[in-house]
């Protein structure tokens, strides 16, 4: 469970599937504070906490 109560699979989802992704979800992503914890719990040990660092740089772009 993320302690930033942010849904890495879900950004990463639309990351990857190449959708728009809601400014909602980007700004969520600011609240991540990459303790990684997405990546260890994750099943399929897709890469989360890094998705989310990419989206947190476009945000401070």
């Amino acid at each position: 469970m993320c302690p930033a109560k942010i849904y890495p699979n879900v950004l990463y989802g639309y990351l990857i599937k190449s959708v728009k992704i809601p400014q909602d979800f980007i700004k969520a992503s600011l609240l991540c504070i990459e303790c990684g914890v997405c990546n260890s719990a994750c099943p399929t040990k897709l890469p989360l906490a890094e998705i989310v660092k990419i989206l947190k740089d476009r945000q401070n772009a």
